[in-house]
C-alpha cells in the first residue's frame, strides 16, 4: 500500500508500507495519509534522498516505533532489512539481485526481489 505518510507531524513522504490486516485496515478512508501507524515502511533510496533517508528518516520512524524498515537501492540492486530493537535500528539481512527474500514482517510471502529491477543493457 503507498500513500503520504505524516509521522511525528513534521515529516511527509510518498513511501511504501504495510501491517497485519488486523491492525491496519484495507482503506482508512479518503484521507491521503494514513492514521494507523505500520509495521513496515519501505524507501526506494535515490541519489538526492538516500543520505536523508539513511539519517533523519530512520530516526524519526525509531521514533515512532515502527517495528521494520526496508531500504531498497535500485542502482546497486539491494535490499536492507532493518529491526528496531529498543532505540536503535539492527540489520536483519542484505538481499541482491534475484535473491529470494524472507523477511521480517513478511517472512511467509517470498519476495522474487529480481522482479524489481529494470532489466539491465
Amino acid at each position: 500500500m503507498s500513500r503520504s505518510c505524516t509521522l511525528d507531524g513534521t515529516l511527509s513522504c510518498l513511501i511504501w508500507a504495510g501491517g497485519r490486516r488486523s491492525v491496519f485496515p484495507v482503506s482508512e478512508g479518503e484521507e491521503a495519509y494514513f492514521t494507523t501507524q505500520p509495521d513496515c515502511v519501505c524507501e526506494v533510496l535515490s541519489k538526492s534522498t538516500a543520505r536523508y533517508d539513511r539519517t533523519d528518516k530512520l530516526t524519526i520512524y525509531a521514533g515512532e516505533k515502527i517495528p521494520f524498515v526496508w531500504l531498497v537501492d535500485p542502482v546497486i540492486r539491494t535490499l536492507e532489512v532493518l529491526v528496531l530493537e529498543g532505540e536503535r535500528w539492527v540489520m536483519h539481512g542484505t538481499f541482491k539481485d534475484d535473491d529470494i527474500v524472507k523477511a521480517p514482517p513478511f517472512e511467509a510471502v517470498g519476495l522474487e526481489l529480481g522482479a524489481l529491477w529494470m532489466p539491465e543493457s
